[in-house]
């Protein structure tokens, strides 16, 4: 018996992912509109590396807020050694979590500690009973606002602004399709 080695597994495996990679570029070349909309993508590309500038920047200041609302919270629940806003690249990178909907809710939870008013020293959860844990107590309040206008901010105006770009791109192209000459009118051109 013959043993074929991995290698000739793995060439296989190459050349059938190249066929298909070839296969599909072959394809968006013949067929207009999957063409039309990968221009627009190409086309939106820069405006869209703008928008991605933007989303660093809301995160950027928004981290350092909620680094000085929350920064002393106790680390517990959701707020983990990674995952807080002890420093202002965990907490936009935590708020990035929080937007894209990685645990938003238990991240909120996490933050909204109140006093315990029997251990002054202490905290516990927000809607809890463990006095066991011993830390900065958050503010239930500030907690509430600060995620309702982050998630408005993050949400509606960076999401919209995507979409209306790329719309926008979508619209501008169609229209200089519509005026572009195609091979029927140069046919008539060259008939007349």
């Amino acid at each position: 018996e013959h043993v074929i080695p991995s290698v000739a597994f793995r060439l296989i495996r190459i050349v059938r992912v190249v066929g298909r990679v070839s296969f599909v570029l072959h394809a968006v070349q013949k067929e207009r509109s999957i063409k039309h909309i990968a221009d627009t993508f190409t086309t939106s590309l820069s405006a869209l590396v703008h928008v991605l500038l933007l989303v660093v920047i809301i995160l950027y200041v928004f981290g350092v807020c909620a680094m000085n609302e929350f920064g002393n919270v106790l680390i517990q629940n959701c707020l983990t050694d990674y995952r807080n806003f002890q420093t202002v690249p965990r907490a936009s990178l935590t708020l990035f979590g929080v937007a894209t909907g990685d645990e938003f809710s238990c991240v909120v939870h996490s933050v909204m500690l109140e006093e315990d008013l029997g251990d002054p020293d202490g905290c516990r959860n927000y809607g809890g009973s463990d006095t066991s844990l011993v830390g900065t107590c958050g503010n239930p309040v500030a907690a509430r606002v600060f995620f309702i206008v982050f998630q408005f901010v993050f949400q509606l105006i960076v999401i919209h602004l995507f979409v209306n770009i790329v719309l926008s791109k979508f619209e501008h192209l169609t229209q200089l399709n519509a005026l572009a000459v195609t091979k029927s009118d140069l046919d008539a051109f060259v008939e007349a």
